[in-house]
């Protein structure tokens, strides 16, 4: 009996052996989908960081855009109320001027 024991020693050494290459090989191969897996990540973060960038340059461009338009905007509005403004009094000047003649005749009367 012992020397049955000796005998299957070497065969257990062997079936682990068969065994851990069969493991190194599935875990290769894992390591190989892995390493592709983070590389194709890495790539679409590289992507999506690059289109980021062009979106913020995008946004900002379109901001300056609009103040620059806003601020268009506020001066025309400012020439026209003091437009307003200029014709108003330069017609009500005449009319201020007829009612207080107006005025002046009444008291003479």
């Amino acid at each position: 009996m012992a020397g049955e024991g000796i005998l299957k020693t070497p065969q257990k050494v062997a079936a682990s052996i068969e065994r851990l290459d069969m493991l190194t090989t599935e875990m290769r191969g894992f390591r190989e989908a892995m390493t592709r897996r983070f590389e194709r990540i890495e790539e679409q973060s590289s992507d999506t960081r690059e289109r980021l960038t062009r979106l913020e340059a995008v946004r900002e461009a379109d901001r300056s855009q609009l103040e620059a338009e806003l601020a268009r905007i506020r001066t025309e509005a400012e020439r026209a109320v003091m437009q307003l403004q200029s014709f108003a009094e330069s017609h009500a000047l005449p009319e201020k001027a007829e009612k207080s003649s107006r005025k002046k005749k009444q008291k003479k009367k």
